[in-house]
């Protein structure tokens, strides 16, 4: 078996599966090659974007993820630029409505070199990112794993872009790409 870059392996690395599939996502929108059939039959990896922001313009994530019993792996939320290098990752709230409130910086603030994100979720300070200046993203949502293998899907996930005067700009769900069973 290969894993989704061509290289012999048994299993993939989420941090290996992530990349690939950020790598398709950005340059095609194409599913990731099947690897293996994954246990429960749902998705492994979600995805919405490119998505490519001005200044001032934001992005909300909202997610739905079920509480997951005999976890071996929790959910986790990773944006990516066009590059596929990751900018942020989070391990999303499970059982009830989670938000990501993404606003992008084309000049610097909160103590940024350039571009930047802010993220802000729930009470907690919002956290400033240094980006990419194009400001494209790309949202990816690697569920939850049980200790049989089984992922667990979102109950309900969307990306939904506004421009700088909160009109909306586009809405997309997340996406499931099947192919590859996700492991540590």
């Amino acid at each position: 078996m290969h894993d989704l870059i061509g290289r012999p392996d048994s299993r993939p690395s989420r941090a290996r599966l992530a990349g690939a599939l950020l790598a398709a996502c950005a340059l095609a929108w194409l599913p990731a090659p099947a690897a293996a059939a994954p246990p429960a039959g749902t998705p492994d990896v979600y995805g919405a974007g490119p998505i490519r922001l001005q200044d001032g313009e934001k992005i909300l994530i909202g997610l739905l993820l079920p509480a997951v019993q005999k976890v071996r792996a929790n959910a986790q939320l990773v944006l990516t630029d066009a590059q596929g290098k990751t900018i942020f990752s989070a391990v999303p709230d499970t059982g009830k409505p989670t938000y990501y409130d993404i606003t992008f910086h084309a000049k610097p603030v909160g103590g940024a070199n350039g571009a930047s994100i802010e993220v802000a979720h729930g009470s907690a300070p919002p956290v400033v990112i240094s980006v990419d200046p194009a400001g494209i993203l790309i949202g990816l949502l690697l569920p939850a794993v049980q200790k049989s293998g089984a992922t667990v899907a979102p109950m309900s996930a969307s990306m939904q872009a506004f421009n700088a005067n909160g009109a909306t700009m586009a809405f997309s769900p997340l996406v499931g790409y099947a192919g590859a069973v996700a492991s540590d």
